[in-house]
């Protein structure tokens, strides 16, 4: 029996939800293949009649990164050769970014909050306008008076995040002001 690779990356690292490209594996006079440690999403495919072995699938979404180490074994069943043959590869899954926005307090007209500060859990960011993620936010210092609703996304080891929501409110400040009669009698 013998077993070797034929095409495709058998080192793949991919972000998460990713489709894997194809490896395949050529055997010869195998009758059984097996491949284990494979990812949730991903699998296997043993063509007896061409002896090719041709792993496929699309990777779990999850949001820690996580390195798999597969196993291609093949075995034959006819004596004297039935010794097995296998070959291992790696699938490397990097996670989803969890962004998250720190609380933020109201705060009184004249004061700047630069959103960028409450902003962790990527190795870079996206500040939109729209809760679909199309229009980019002019400003991430927020001055307005009033409520300036946001969307951020991240991106860490190429991977982005979902978009998360924030909003910054900015209230007026209370002003006095004499209308009518005299202030002096």
């Amino acid at each position: 029996v013998t077993l070797t690779h034929t095409s495709g990356s058998t080192e793949q690292e991919l972000c998460y939800g990713s489709t894997i490209g194809n490896i395949v594996y050529k055997t010869a006079n195998a009758t059984n293949a097996t491949v284990t440690g494979l990812p949730t999403g991903v699998s296997y495919d043993f063509d007896q009649d061409a002896q090719t072995i041709t792993i496929s699938g699309t990777l779990p979404e999850q949001a820690n990164d996580e390195s798999l180490t597969y196993t291609v074994s093949v075995e034959g069943a006819t004596a004297p050769c039935t010794n097995p043959a296998s070959l291992t590869g790696t699938i490397t899954i990097k996670g989803k970014p969890t962004v998250t926005i720190a609380q933020i307090d109201d705060l009184c007209e004249g004061s700047e909050l630069d959103i960028t500060a409450k902003v962790s859990g990527a190795d870079t960011y996206a500040y939109y306008s729209d809760a679909a993620g199309t229009t980019a936010l002019p400003n991430t210092k927020i001055t307005a008076v009033g409520t300036t609703n946001f969307w951020v996304k991240g991106t860490k080891n190429g991977c982005p995040s979902d978009l998360v929501a924030g909003s910054v409110t900015i209230n007026p400040k209370v002003t006095l002001t004499h209308t009518s009669g005299s202030t002096e009698q």
